[in-house]
């Protein structure tokens, strides 16, 4: 089954019983999660996210599961920020908060489940949140103007024509 599959599958499921494990497959998430672990995915009300949560969103053909670590309202609906625990300060995304799929709540390692509240969370996440903000605004801002130079080109060229 590919990728894409697995993951409508996935979907399917988090939406049909309201819970879903994931397994964790890459290190950005370190030390919180860390690759073999398991996951616990549940279905949240979308305004239940906050700063902090772990939540599960598509990227392409496969799922990102990453930390809010800033939320920026625009008029189109709420974007959340979000990056790695292991990234780099300034590597982050943007993710629409109608994409994000659901929030972890518990870690399965080995033998042992531990509820996401008791992993251990970046201190600078609440520090720098308002810096994201800033910098997702800046991020939104630009693309928004590319997007309407894009259309305002288009347009000249039809007129033109």
């Amino acid at each position: 089954m590919s990728s894409k599959g697995k993951d409508d599958l996935w979907i399917e499921v988090l939406n049909k019983s309201g819970t879903v494990m994931v397994n964790v497959a890459g290190g950005s998430m370190s030390p919180a999660l860390n690759v073999g672990n398991k996951v616990y995915v549940e279905l949240s009300h979308r305004a239940s996210y906050r700063i902090g949560d772990i939540v599960v969103f598509p990227v392409a053909d496969s799922l990102m599961i990453h930390r809010i670590v800033s939320s920026l309202p625009t008029p189109k609906g709420k974007l959340f920020v979000h990056k790695g625990d292991k990234a780099r300060v300034m590597a982050f995304g943007l993710v629409r908060q109608e994409q994000v799929l659901g929030k972890a709540v518990r870690v399965k390692r080995g033998s042992k489940e531990i509820p996401v509240s008791s992993l251990p969370q970046p201190g600078v996440i609440r520090l720098l949140s308002p810096l994201y903000s800033l910098l997702a605004l800046e991020r939104y801002v630009a693309i928004w103007l590319k997007k309407c130079l894009f259309r305002s080109l288009l347009l000249c060229h039809r007129i033109r024509t």
